[in-house]
């Protein structure tokens, strides 16, 4: 993954009131991101929690001829 905003050493804290307004933040944040800026949050964490990148899957084609039916 390259360095992008994600990786950054910038933290912001906030402080709330109560959990549903922490999690009503989180949403509003995460609804704010583009899809790829979320499939990115989900790659990193996945390397985090795996260590490693995932073989891709082989892709084999095969041509199969039809008979008369």
């Amino acid at each position: 993954m390259t360095q992008n905003k994600l990786n950054s050493p910038d933290a912001v804290f906030k402080i709330f009131d109560s959990f549903e307004e922490a999690e009503r933040d989180e949403k509003e944040y995460y609804l704010s991101l583009s899809p790829e800026q979320r499939l990115q949050i989900i790659e990193l964490l996945r390397e985090q929690y795996y260590g490693f990148p995932l073989p891709r899957f082989q892709r084999v084609f095969e041509v199969v001829e039809q008979t008369q039916r």
